[in-house]
Formats: structure tokens, sequence, C-alpha cells
């Protein structure tokens, strides 16, 4: 996850950078929200099983039983669109893995 979170962080400042000039903070805003749902799934894939998901959904702070159960063996790309999944994997959680988001880069690369 690290050398990804790298190389998106490359990606993401050069495409930023390039378009810096754009006054949409929505797009921007969207394309935080579609990326983290992806690494979001990045994720779930990694854990592999279902006890292994419960488990690691739990220990990232969200604590109730019969919704952790019910995901833990849903398919990728649904599980990374439920509530568990964001308030566990949140904002903050993929900020400490360095990910860098794309509506930080544009505001810094837009004040002068």
């Amino acid at each position: 996850m690290d050398h990804r979170l790298e190389k998106l962080g490359r990606f993401m400042t050069g495409w930023v950078a390039y378009f810096k000039l754009a006054d949409s903070v929505w797009t921007f805003k969207q394309l935080d929200e579609w990326t983290r749902r992806r690494l979001r799934q990045v994720r779930w894939i990694e854990w592999k099983n279902a006890n292994n998901r419960n488990r690691m959904v739990r220990k990232l702070g969200y604590v109730i039983p019969d919704e952790v159960r019910i995901i833990a063996g849903r398919r990728k790309w649904k599980a990374s669109r439920t509530l568990a999944m964001s308030i566990a994997l949140d904002n903050t959680y993929w900020d400490a893995q360095g990910y860098k988001s794309f509506t930080g880069l544009w505001q810094r690369l837009r004040t002068p």
C-alpha cells in the first residue's frame, strides 16, 4: 500500500499542477471521494477472507458486530461503499497512511 500511495501521490501532484487554474472545487472533491473508495476496495482485497475483514474493521474502530458480520462477506466494490468501511477507513486513516488529497494539493498550488 505504501508503494501505491507513493505512486498515486506523484501522479496526483502532476495532475493537479496541470489543472491548478481550474475553478472547480467540486471536481477535486469528487476525485478524492472516488480515489478513497478505490483505496478502501484495495484494502478490502488485501484482507482476503471474511474473518480477517471482520477483525480488521472492528480493530479500526467500527464496533457494531452485526453490521460488520454482514459486510464481511460482501464483494469488494459494494463493501467499499458501506458506512462501516467509511468510518473504519476514514480520511484521517488515509492521511496517516500518506494519502495526499486532490483538494489539498489544489488549494496549496492555488494560493500565491
